[in-house]
């Protein structure tokens, strides 16, 4: 399945690009963020790897996100692994 989500910001693209790279303002965007641990790598590089951990009313998930494209303030893109599904996510900043 693939879908496309548009959201216009009311900011310069860096300041953006700045909040959303910024683990510390994830949980104003990301329903349930609790927190994004490196587990593997160097941050922002290629290949590296993050857990990132949800609670959503008491429904506990984490993720491991493998960095596929790290080219900001331009785009990023992760594969996202979770013991019941699998997936990619590109995000383009313009």
């Amino acid at each position: 399945m693939k879908f496309t989500c548009q959201v216009d910001i009311n900011l310069s693209r860096d300041e953006a690009v700045s909040l959303f790279n910024d683990p510390a303002h994830m949980k104003y965007w990301q329903d349930g963020y609790v927190d994004f641990q490196l587990i593997s790598g160097e941050e922002g590089a290629v290949g590296s790897q993050s857990l990132i951990k949800y609670n959503q009313n008491g429904r506990k998930m984490e993720l491991t996100e493998t960095l596929e494209v790290y080219n900001l303030p331009y785009e990023m893109a992760g594969f996202y692994e979770h013991e019941m599904m699998d997936n990619r996510m590109q995000n383009l900043f313009t």
